[in-house]
């Protein structure tokens, strides 16, 4: 049994050892009584924060062992994991075998099995400690009934859930994404989706935008005396590159940027997509060329990332940042973009007093890190080695940024705004500080700016963006980047030498510092420049 006070983790940013939040023979506080964790399965992070698992536990002093819901709320000051919810009695109906569970705001979901005093029990959707949906209840605003829940998101204004629809008896594996916020059906299996000319057989791998407002989803179909094929869908149409008729769907061509990576081809396959609030998407897709099998990971129509025979999506934050798993086992990371958040040699701290602890380490199974979380906390889901064996960990990596956004940018050729975001550590000692450049024009070159000074002037010097940076305004000579065909710039940060119109400045601990970056664009065939949006951060 482990026994560990993880109110005490440590929020250090620096790339130390990783900190246990989760593992088996986990002693956490729950409903009246303290709980010893046996096993964990499924977990997500909470939109707005915190993060939410599925786990079987036993009461330390019942013994009992029971299926839960186990999780973090969010909060500056993170207070460590305990049971939300466990098996039993919700609100009058006795649920087990909880699963598939979702956070947002601290509002908790997640699917059971409910005894509805018949013979035969049934799914449910339980949200907050009450169950909402029963299957063989009528869905409102239809005459068919819920059947086989396959999972419900937490939005601001209620939840999405998707389900098996049945009319009657009979069940055709019709399948559904319904809106409980609106009582609507968003989505059917069996619909049509603009981008295709065939019906549905199924969706899966559903993700919804934090604020609800987007929802995503591999669909497959299968062409008259073809076989089955996936695409990707966004709000109901299948997700297009611009204004051209590329779409992304399985033996379509390839977008432009793809395609001056891999040469002409079509897509393959397609693994896992998300989506943000701005309705930005990322997306996994593989193509097999030049004799081998490649991983992509495309925001935008852009590759984020070279193309890799291991390359696994994450998620993508409201920033448009992507963390994705890259490399090839035992020697894969978490990474965001193209930084690693974790430093494995640091090894693992149990106790949370910032110390690797003997006996721990990584045992070289592919991390799979959750979705990234608004709080910027980085979660990964491996197996470690204990003095009692290898188990089943849920670890707390570097943040994927160390920033907060000061100010958004105006949107430049692309459509979009570009974005700027600041990963590594906020420790002036550590001196480990890397800028990128996000959703920026291809091939496009810039610099980063600094200042210690916000301002807000749109069209400086004829430029067709906004400088959100007053005061002394330091330019990081020498280091100009270009975008490529990702639209990502990159630059690491000295702190021993921050630029000043004078010269440079070494950093200093309770100093704050507001950056942006600068590039050049064109719209319409003339030349201009534009400014990515500005981030602040505070050294310690």
């Amino acid at each position: 049994m482990l026994v560990t006070t993880l109110a005490l983790v440590s929020l250090a940013q620096g790339p130390g050892p990783a900190q246990v939040v989760l593992t088996n023979g986990m002693v956490i506080p729950g409903p009246s009584q303290d709980f010893e964790v046996l096993g964990w399965g499924a977990a997500s992070s909470g939109v707005g924060g915190g993060w939410i698992a599925e786990a079987a536990v036993r009461g330390v002093s019942t013994g009992e062992q029971v299926s839960a819901i186990v999780g973090e709320h969010p909060g500056p000051n993170p207070q460590g994991p305990s049971v939300l919810y466990r098996e039993g009695d919700f609100g009058g109906s006795t649920v087990d075998r909880l699963s598939r569970p979702s956070m947002a705001n601290g509002r908790a979901a997640g699917l059971g099995r409910v005894n509805t005093g018949q013979a035969v029990r049934h799914d449910a959707g339980v949200i907050d400690g009450r169950v909402e949906f029963v299957e063989g209840d009528v869905i409102p605003g239809s005459t068919a009934t819920w059947f086989a829940f396959s999972g419900v998101h937490v939005t601001p204004g209620g939840v999405i859930v998707q389900s098996g629809a049945r009319q009657g008896t009979f069940w055709n594996g019709r399948e559904i994404l319904f809106d409980s916020a609106t009582s609507a059906t968003l989505f059917a299996s069996d619909d049509v989706p603009t981008g295709l000319a065939f019906q549905l057989e199924r969706f899966h791998g559903v993700r919804v935008s934090p604020d609800g407002s987007h929802w995503v989803a591999i669909g497959q179909f299968r062409p008259p005396h073809g076989s089955l094929r996936s695409c990707i869908l966004v709000d109901g149409e299948v997700l297009r590159f611009g204004p051209s008729a590329l779409f992304a769907s399985q033996n379509r061509p390839v977008p432009p940027a793809v395609e001056a990576l891999l040469g002409p081809t079509t897509w393959q396959s397609f693994w896992a997509v998300d989506v943000n609030d701005e309705g930005t998407v990322a997306f996994q897709a593989s193509r097999f060329s030049a004799g081998q099998d490649w991983s992509l990971i495309i925001r935008d129509g852009l590759p984020v990332s070279p193309p890799d025979r291991e390359q696994r999506l994450a998620g993508i934050d409201g920033r448009g940042v992507v963390a994705s798993v890259l490399g090839e086992s035992p020697f894969d990371d978490a990474y965001v973009e193209r930084e690693s958040l974790q430093d494995r040699a640091a090894g693992i701290d149990v106790d949370g007093d910032g110390i690797a602890d003997a006996g721990y380490g990584y045992a070289g199974a592919p991390p799979a890190p959750l979705r990234p979380s608004a709080d910027a906390r980085t979660l990964v889901r491996t197996v470690i080695t204990t003095p009692m064996g290898a188990a089943w960990a849920l670890l707390r990596v570097r943040d994927h940024r160390i920033d907060r956004e000061s100010c958004t940018a105006l949107p430049n050729s692309t459509g979009r705004p570009a974005r700027m975001v600041m990963s590594g550590s906020r420790d002036v000692v550590e001196n480990d500080v890397v800028r990128q450049a996000l959703q920026l024009p291809q091939f496009a070159t810039g610099d980063f700016l600094v200042s210690d000074t916000p301002d807000y002037v749109v069209a400086p010097g004829g430029s067709q963006g906004a400088l959100c940076l007053g005061g002394a305004i330091g330019r990081m000579l020498g280091q100009v980047f270009a975008s490529g065909t990702g639209g990502q710039g990159r630059a690491v940060r000295d702190l021993d030498a921050i630029p000043r119109p004078t010269g440079t400045v070494p950093a200093a601990v309770g100093q704050t510092w507001f950056a942006q970056a600068w590039y050049r664009d064109a719209v319409g065939g003339t030349a201009t420049s534009n400014f990515t949006g500005a981030v602040t951060v505070t050294l310690e």
